[in-house]
């Protein structure tokens, strides 16, 4: 009986061995490897360890020798067909790529340069963070350093910190600071006024905002465009104009107000004029040229009375 019975289970192992095949390409979500991750049908000895795994994200070569050794050890007489025989094991892993370290890494220099908001280009932009499978994915900085002059940054990412699964990553890149300017959102008409609904924001770099590119919203409310914009792009000062409230040639009513009178005329534009600029008006009963400063559609103001006097 037991003669027949240890026969059985010699004829199950050598069954299974024949069974038995070697995976090419493995991947595994555990600490170690095992021979059921590395041979299909490997029956009872499927628990048995063969290596530690490689970390999360790496690439571990194993020989089929090695494999072979074990495998007979645990009762399975399979033989890799030859001593070339490898066999790649990947651990798999969560991954925190490129983008969401440039992410972490600009907010902590924010952190570290008030009111200042930061691109970061990482100098390896394909740099991933391998975690564990399971793991949550956070990401904090261990240490990070900046020169401001240049520019560059050195730091080190950890995910999971303060776990078993913790992982850092050191890399390095450039930071440059981020503004943040007025555009429009859509096409507008030459003469037609720009309003808050016609406003978007893109980021630029800081160093490629020069003083002639207006950063303040208020700078385009109120304005017409001097040429057709494209929207996105951003807006140099020149590129827009208060509208023309005055334009050559019309007729234009002149007040003149003091605490002792109150005057109104007509005279004709020489020049056009927005809200506030001073033009040349001819006072078509006096043929006297007068400077008016335009105070809405059609109207200008006198200051003085001598001013009514002034010949040009």
């Amino acid at each position: 009986m037991i003669r027949t019975l240890a026969a059985a289970v010699v004829l199950l192992l050598v069954t299974a061995a024949e069974a038995a095949s070697l995976r090419t390409s493995v991947v595994v979500d555990a600490p170690v490897v095992t021979l059921g991750d590395l041979l299909t049908e490997a029956g009872a000895a499927a628990d048995t360890v063969v290596a530690q795994a490689p970390p999360p994200g790496q690439r571990l070569l194993l020989g089929g020798e090695r494999i072979g050794a074990v495998a007979r050890a645990a009762g399975l007489a399979w033989r890799p067909r030859s001593t070339l025989v490898r066999v790649v094991v990947r651990r798999a892993s969560r991954d925190i790529g490129a983008t969401e370290i440039a992410l972490r890494i600009a907010a902590g220099l924010a952190k570290e340069v008030p009111d200042a908001r930061f691109r970061v280009v990482l100098g390896n932009r394909a740099s991933v963070l391998h975690l564990p499978t399971g793991t949550a994915p956070t990401l904090g900085l261990a240490s990070l350093t900046f020169d401001a002059a240049s520019g560059r940054f050195d730091a080190v990412v950890v995910g999971a910190a303060g776990t078993d699964a913790e992982t850092r990553l050191a890399v390095s890149g450039r930071a440059m600071r981020v503004v943040s300017v007025p555009v429009l959102a859509h096409r507008l008409g030459r003469d037609e006024v720009i309003t808050a609904d016609d406003i978007d924001w893109i980021d630029l770099r800081g160093d490629r905002v020069g003083a002639t590119i207006v950063t303040d919203v208020a700078d385009l409310i109120g304005r017409v465009q001097r040429r057709p914009l494209k929207p996105g792009r951003a807006i140099r000062a020149r590129d827009v104009r208060l509208p023309r409230l005055v334009n050559k040639g019309d007729v234009v009513v002149l007040s003149l107000r003091t605490p002792f009178m109150s005057l109104t005329m007509t005279g004709r534009a020489l020049e056009d004029g927005a809200l506030g600029k001073t033009v040349r008006v001819l006072n078509t009963t006096s043929k006297r040229v007068i400077e008016a400063v335009v105070a809405g559609a059609n109207r200008a103001t006198v200051a003085t009375p001598m001013a009514l006097a002034s010949v040009r």
